[in-house]
């Protein structure tokens, strides 16, 4: 009996040296990895307008036109402006005898756009009343460009 009693301590030890050694010698593993991403580039926005006649002197007419926004972001547009408050001359006709307004934003439209979203925008034209007589029939032609800042509201 006292052998199995010895016998039964040390496999009672060596069980518990066997268990403690499995958790003693348990490994670690970990991973590591790189994680990267890469910025898009911006889109223009899309400006169109119409064209308009009937300008007389001592007359103005209004253009209208649509900003677009192409990003896949919202946009602020920040400002409208035409290129020259005045025309290029046009076949005689002084570029002075024709002016360009500044754009505002159509009653109704948001400055603010969503990816594909447009606001409307309108300008006003004027001929002077003493404009030439070469004016008759002349085309001016005023680039607007706007620009705007990513909307971070």
């Amino acid at each position: 009996m006292k052998n199995s009693k010895r016998a039964g301590i040390v496999s009672a030890s060596a069980a518990t040296l066997i268990v403690g050694g499995v958790a003693f010698a348990a490994w670690t593993s970990t991973g590591t990895a790189d994680g990267s991403v890469t910025a898009g580039t911006e889109k223009d926005l899309v400006v169109t307008t119409s064209n308009v006649s009937s300008l007389y002197p001592q007359k103005s007419v209004t253009i209208e036109f649509a900003v677009k926004n192409e990003n896949p972001y919202s946009v602020r547009v920040t400002t409208v402006s035409p290129a020259a408050t005045t025309a290029t001359s046009a076949a005689g006709c002084p570029g002075g005898d024709v002016t360009f307004g500044e754009a505002a934003l159509e009653s109704g439209s948001s400055a603010t756009l969503a990816e594909g979203a447009s606001a409307l925008y309108t300008a006003t034209v004027t001929m002077e009343a003493d404009a030439a007589s070469a004016c008759q029939g002349a085309t001016f032609t005023n680039t607007y460009t706007a620009t705007a800042d990513s909307d971070v509201s």
